[in-house]
């Protein structure tokens, strides 16, 4: 069985790097907006409080915010994985080359 392989860690890398780079930014912007949709519904100067739908927002909204911030954590681990798919092959290849060379 014969596939198409390539290896490039400079890609790797520069994609690994933006991935990083982005829930660097991602993550503190997402706790902004919570922190804005907190004090717009937390209080009856916030700007939008309603005495039983406020608290029903923010809970909502914190339910929410917790899933993105969980979905843009996934994009460190997807980072993680390419950086060690690549790690793993190019071992597997210098491997085998000293395993020929040393015949």
């Amino acid at each position: 069985m014969v596939s198409n392989v390539n290896v490039n860690s400079d890609d790797i890398k520069t994609a690994t790097s933006q991935l990083d780079s982005q829930v660097a930014i991602i993550i503190p912007e997402l706790n902004n907006l919570m922190a804005s949709v907190n004090g717009l519904l937390g209080s009856r100067d916030g700007g939008l409080f309603l005495t039983q739908s406020s608290p029903a927002f923010k809970t909502a909204y914190q339910s929410f915010n917790t899933s993105l911030v969980n979905a843009v954590h996934t994009i460190s681990s997807f980072s993680q994985q390419f950086t060690s798919i690549a790690n793993s092959i190019i071992g597997m290849d210098q491997a085998i080359a000293d395993s020929i060379n040393k015949k």
